[in-house]
């Protein structure tokens, strides 16, 4: 029996540990701030910011001049 009490101890003792780190893992999860879910996916916001900067740029002046 002696055995069998330290195997119960010491697996009492892991599930104990277990059941702390759980809670700390809880914790954190519930600190950390919900992520930002944006609107438009990535793919489309990058065309579209690539489309601002285009566009904002004035565009070169065709001259029809004759050399």
């Amino acid at each position: 029996m002696y055995v069998h009490d330290q195997l119960v101890k010491a697996r009492r003792e892991d599930l104990l540990r277990a059941a702390a780190r759980d809670r700390l893992a809880a914790q954190a999860r519930r600190a950390r701030s919900p992520r930002r879910h944006h609107l438009v996916a990535a793919p489309a916001r990058r065309l579209a910011v690539r489309l601002r900067q285009l566009l904002s740029y004035p565009a070169p002046s065709i001259s029809r001049r004759t050399p």
